[in-house]
């Protein structure tokens, strides 16, 4: 008996977890940065700048560094209500330029493509943008 258990005890604790490993992959720690989320939320909202309301439906875009220059990590629309908005960044690769476009065409006005520098401060994004002669 005492023949069968140092084996049957080495298979028990060294061969059947590397064949879990390799079936399932080593388990994901969900935190591994200490706790803190690696996305960041962007906020502000898209404003006129001739006279200050909310721009509806401008697509605003998280622009990073790529491999082929500036390539996008997030987009979204600008509120219908009030021009807000909402995106992500990555803790890791952040944000260093958003896009403004108005891609609806003339529905709501016609606005000039904004590019604003991205600086993390703490505080929501205003952008003006300008309408199109």
């Amino acid at each position: 008996m005492k023949l069968l258990a140092k084996p049957l005890l080495w298979l028990l604790t060294t061969v059947i977890p590397v064949f879990i490993a390799a079936c399932y992959g080593a388990p994901m720690d969900d935190d591994w940065d200490g706790g803190s989320d690696p996305e960041k939320s962007i906020a502000g909202r898209v404003l006129s700048a001739l006279t200050g309301s909310g721009i509806p439906y401008i697509k605003v875009s998280c622009l990073i560094s790529g491999y082929g220059g500036q390539e996008v990590y997030d987009d979204t629309y600008s509120a219908p209500d009030d021009g807000a908005f909402e995106l992500w960044s990555s803790e890791y690769t952040p944000c260093e330029v958003l896009r403004f476009e108005d891609v609806d065409g003339a529905d709501n006005g016609a606005y000039q493509t904004l590019e604003l520098n991205y600086v993390d401060d703490g505080q929501d994004v205003i952008a003006e943008m300008i309408e199109q002669d």
